[in-house]
């Protein structure tokens, strides 16, 4: 499996993974919180839930694919430099900071 994910793709799989469980629980708890108000029927939360994925999935995209393209293409003698670090860092730190479903449901409340 270390042939196809090298060790430089372990924070991309985490970024992508922290993603889609954090906006798998912030829907989770809308759920909750709005349940007098939700369609109760299997087919219904199952297609919500479905189609939720899938807007997740593309939300995520304008995140990953960028970075997915630097960490294909960036020279391999370059990987651990300084420069390859601060472009990791900052990527990660604005994308979680953006990108993070918390962050849209606290700036959806204000």
């Amino acid at each position: 499996m270390s042939k196809i994910f090298p060790m430089r793709f372990t924070l991309f799989k985490a970024y992508i993974g922290l993603f889609l469980i954090l906006s798998f629980i912030v829907r989770c708890s809308f759920f909750i919180w709005n349940f007098s108000e939700v369609d109760k029927e299997a087919f219904t939360l199952i297609e919500t839930f479905g189609i939720g994925f899938l807007f997740d999935i593309a939300t995520i995209s304008f995140f990953a694919i960028p970075y997915l393209a630097y960490l294909l293409f960036f020279p391999k003698r370059f990987y651990g430099s300084i420069v390859d670090k601060i472009i990791t860092y900052f990527g990660f730190s604005i994308g979680v900071l953006v990108d993070t479903p918390i962050f849209r449901t606290v700036s959806l409340q204000n």
